[in-house]
């Protein structure tokens, strides 16, 4: 699933948060799981963002050439800006959303320029 916004939450433990909508296709796997992967894309990605983002390209997500999973492993897209792994620590109720708080495990990254959707279209954030 894509989420409008990620924040970083402790360093000690290393810990992000970010708030998905119950009534979201995915919601219900990821609210039974306890560990995630989190990409943060770069500007090259914005085909990946738009594959999910719309609920109609369910199908496309997950593609083998950009996506790698190990065997017992969670699947980690390969061109992340910066590519996470972490335990999912705790899932707060707030009415039609959760807040999920994430303990990251594994960080990876390249240097890229990040991707950014503001005012209903991607922009790039020249760092």
């Amino acid at each position: 699933m894509l989420v409008s916004s990620l924040t970083p939450l402790s360093t000690d433990p290393a810990s992000v948060l970010f708030c998905i909508r119950k009534a979201a296709l995915s919601y219900e796997a990821l609210s039974r799981s306890s560990h995630c992967s989190i990409a943060i894309l770069s500007d090259a990605d914005q085909a990946e963002a738009e594959r999910f983002s719309r609920a109609e390209r369910f199908n496309e997500r997950f593609d083998p050439s950009t996506w790698t999973q190990e065997s017992g492993q969670l699947p980690e897209f390969e061109n992340a800006l910066i590519s996470m792994v972490g335990s999912i620590d705790r899932l707060i109720d707030v009415g039609s959303h959760d807040i999920f708080i994430v303990n990251i495990t594994s960080i990876r990254h390249r240097t890229a320029d990040p991707l950014v959707y503001f005012d209903r279209r991607y922009h790039t954030l020249k760092i």
